[in-house]
């Protein structure tokens, strides 16, 4: 089976990038069947389940219709935190948001939190890094999706 495909050294015009090897594996009765063994980085696989490039886009694609009243109820959620009005939330806003929920939050956590959702690495989430961090953590936690068949050595 020659489908493997080098992600890395020539990644999808969404950014995503990884190694895709096939190989075969022998079933009990005798037949060969393809396994495909994707290889990624932590970076790589971060992009590749939460980010620009993420998985999740391709599962909303049957789903249009809530995703759109989702949307607009994530973007009035959005509009709340950004309590300045700048269209981004910043360090602070976070901060505040979560302290003001109750989570017992370090500065370093905070810190770990916007590496992770501020995909373009300014410094603060615009609502489609908003919309993509709930959609692919939140949401996911809460239909159980998340951990399923994910492994990340």
């Amino acid at each position: 089976v020659d489908k493997d495909k080098d992600y890395v050294a020539n990644p999808k015009p969404n950014g995503y990038q990884s190694l895709h090897i096939i190989a075969l594996k022998t079933a009990a009765d005798g037949q060969e069947l393809p396994v495909e063994i994707q290889i990624r980085d932590a970076f790589m696989d971060r992009q590749a389940e939460f980010g620009v490039a993420g998985h999740w886009q391709y599962k909303m694609a049957n789903h249009k219709l809530n995703a759109k009243h989702l949307k607009d109820a994530c973007q009035q959620l959005f509009n709340e935190i950004d309590e300045d009005g700048s269209g981004a939330i910043d360090e602070a806003e976070l901060s505040q948001l979560l302290r003001r929920l109750g989570a017992p939050v370090s500065d370093h956590e905070i810190e770990s939190v916007m590496r992770i959702f501020d995909i373009d690495g300014n410094g603060t989430i615009d609502f489609e890094e908003f919309w993509t961090a709930l959609h692919t953590t939140w949401f996911s936690v809460l239909s159980g999706d998340i951990g399923k068949s994910h492994i990340l050595a």
